[in-house]
């Protein structure tokens, strides 16, 4: 049996035992000592139980008979046998004359009357040296050494002192049933009631009253099983010393060993596992492992580390104090669920947006799908996997797993994806990959500079940050060049960390000061730096126009803010760094003269005719390079201008180029004074 099973079945177990007192009692089954009335009462309590059972288990469908039937088949009858028993030892305990029991010649009889055993006697079909026994004797006593009739109204019990319930079961001085049903019930009922009255507290709201009284409550259950135990034994040798049958004492030590050692069983699987959950919470409501930081002006917050008590309150507080925060990044490994359900309805509630820069496991995807849109860095992982609780697959996380599903589905998130995420545990998450995060509606797109402030590379610390930006041959080249300059970048990235700045913002501020030193450069460059730098602006113009006409346009007449550098790749944007580099570090190396305008009247008409062929008259050919077409034809014309130029044959193709770089830094005005010229 699975301990899911198994907590179902003690659940119905001890459901019967409590609800069948009421039946029991208005049919005065045990007043009247009767077992029809009993059988009456448990009859009427199973039909209620799997009526309520049918329906409970119907969601909404059709009621289950068949599961519910099934379900309480064996609790019900288990609670009428052990009712039944109960009966039967109270009408043998009740007042009545004495019974005596007899063994001749190796056979046992009785039980029989005084008067029966005194006709024997006399008959001599009882011999002196046989055996005889009846309650009061500890044990079998030859007939000789007894007399029978002066035994025939034995002497009133000793009244005891009234002591505790909790002192007489103790000691062993109740009745075998009722030390071994009553007692046993009583733990059972109270431990049930308490425990699942805990349950549904959020600990959230009470941490140190769920945590210590589900500790608490653990403990609590051994030690009432020690006392148990130990009452139930010594009631047990009591009946036997009072009775010459052993089954009963024997069949109550045997089920008290049982029940025992099922007790140690879920305390095992159950208990020690929830006794560290909520050791750790007790801990965790002082040494929270998460940091809550706001970024960009105080228009993000930045969550950071496991999901543990009191982060959603931590959050409602600074969102309160902070309205205008729009976007929260999650980085979470693990969690509460209870904590990761009150963030998601916090997230909701102030409509934010959510990102996810590194991991966010467990827990943390529902806060996550909260968002309004839900952005992913490029190196983001989401884990997948239905919730758990202190038993894998207990029945005890099957609501959190429906309520789970659900929230995602309500927030646009594909059936069979959520199917396959809840196919697997939390410990052995699920992590998709992005095309199938995208494609399942759980993840909106990937976050641009311009939507958060964090969506290139997280840079940890400021030290780090500045080493890694010593490793890029532009900077480099800086430090040597420039490095008035280089301190300036470098006080940037500073301020820009610290302040929480978008990545964008502490670009554009970067080319700001740079720019002006590649205008100055370029026109000194090498002829090969320039070949260089020319070429790949033209296949980063057109790896831009691939993916959006508008933001290659912006790219080309150098508005930085209107495009995302995310959208070029990575191989491409460290070759431009490069490039740039190369330009910086090979100015001065040119000593020629400056290349005249009728120098380069040959390539320029060459270009013409290329921009014919491709389908440009020379005036859309000159209105695209000024920019007064539409976005597409712009950029195709620009692009155009720029591979063309590589394509010319030398001397043409090095004299145009460094005509260009003399003329200007600015690609939209040279061209413009190019063509005009032309």
């Amino acid at each position: 049996m699975t301990t899911a099973a198994a907590i179902s079945f003690a659940g119905a177990l001890l459901g019967i035992a409590v609800f069948s007192r009421v039946p029991i009692w208005a049919l005065k089954a045990w007043k009247e000592m009767s077992l029809r009335r009993l059988l009456a009462a448990h009859l009427l309590t199973y039909a209620v139980a799997v009526i309520v059972s049918a329906f409970a288990l119907a969601h909404g469908g059709a009621p289950q008979w068949q599961v519910a039937l099934a379900s309480f088949v064996v609790p019900s009858a288990l609670v009428f046998a052990l009712d039944a028993l109960g009966i039967y030892f109270k009408m043998r305990d009740g007042t009545r004359p004495i019974a005596w029991f007899t063994h001749v010649g190796g056979k046992r009889n009785g039980p029989m009357a005084t008067e029966a055993v005194t006709a024997a006697l006399a008959d001599n079909s009882l011999k002196p040296t046989d055996w005889i026994w009846r309650v009061g004797f500890k044990e079998w006593q030859q007939v000789q050494t007894v007399d029978v009739a002066a035994a025939a109204e034995p002497p009133p019990a000793p009244v005891e002192p009234k002591t505790p319930y909790l002192l007489r079961h103790w000691k062993g001085v109740l009745s075998l049933p009722k030390s071994f049903w009553l007692s046993g019930l009583v733990i059972a009922f109270l431990f049930g009631v308490l425990y699942f009255s805990l349950m549904r507290l959020d600990i959230a709201d009470y941490p140190i009253l769920v945590s210590v009284g589900v500790i608490g409550l653990w403990l609590a259950l051994l030690a009432a099983m020690v006392w148990f135990a130990v009452g139930v034994v010594r009631a047990a040798e009591r009946y036997e010393a009072e009775h010459p049958k052993r089954i009963w004492s024997i069949a109550a030590k045997g089920a008290t060993v049982i029940a025992a050692l099922s007790v140690l069983a879920i305390f095992a699987r159950l208990g020690v596992p929830q006794i560290q959950h909520f050791a750790d919470a007790i801990f965790e409501t002082t040494e929270p492992r998460y940091t809550v930081a706001l970024l960009r002006d105080d228009t993000e917050l930045n969550v950071t580390g496991p999901m543990d008590l009191g982060l959603s309150e931590t959050v409602d507080e600074v969102l309160h104090d902070h309205p205008a925060i729009a976007t929260i990044y999650l980085n979470s490994p693990e969690g509460r669920p209870a904590e990761a359900d009150r963030l998601s309805e916090i997230i909701l509630a102030n409509n934010l947006n959510t990102y996810v820069s590194a991991v966010c496991a467990g827990p943390c995807v529902k806060a996550f799908a909260a968002g309004k849109s839900r952005w992913l860095s490029r190196d983001a992982v989401l884990a997948l996997g239905r919730p758990e609780s202190g038993a894998q697959d207990s029945a005890e996380a099957q609501p959190h797993i429906a309520k789970l599903r659900s929230f995602l589905r309500g927030r646009g998130v594909e059936a069979d994806f959520i199917e396959r995420a809840l196919a697997v545990t939390e410990k052995n998450a699920w992590r998709p990959s992005h095309a199938e995060l995208f494609a399942s509606g759980l993840v909106t797109s990937y976050a641009t500079d311009a939507d958060v402030a964090q969506a290139g590379i997280p840079l940890q610390e400021i030290d780090d940050a500045e080493k890694a930006l010593d490793q890029v041959a532009l900077y480099r080249t800086l430090r040597e060049k420039h490095p008035k300059a280089r301190e300036e970048i470098f006080a940037i990235l500073r301020q820009g960390t610290v302040k929480g700045e978008a990545a964008a913002e502490m670009r554009r501020r970067m080319w700001a000061i740079i720019t002006p030193i590649v205008a100055q450069s370029i026109s000194s460059a090498s002829d090969a730096a320039l070949t260089s730098f020319y070429q790949i602006a033209a296949e980063e113009a057109e790896a831009l126009a691939a993916k959006d006409a508008k933001a290659c346009e912006a790219y080309l007449k150098g508005e930085t803010g209107g495009f995302d550098p995310a959208l070029l790749p990575a191989s491409l944007q460290e070759r431009e760094l490069a490039a740039t580099a190369e330009v910086i570090r090979t100015s001065g190396s040119y000593a020629g003269q400056p290349v005249d305008q009728k120098d380069v009247e040959a390539p320029l008409m060459q270009l013409l005719l290329a921009a014919t062929a491709d389908g440009f008259t020379a005036a859309e050919f000159r209105n695209a390079i000024e920019f007064k077409l539409d976005a597409a034809r712009n950029c195709k014309g620009t692009i155009l201008f720029l591979k063309s130029l590589q394509g010319l044959n030398e001397p043409g193709r090095s004299a145009l180029l460094r005509f260009v770089a003399q003329r200007t830094a600015a690609l939209q005005r040279l061209s413009r004074q190019m063509i005009s010229g032309g």
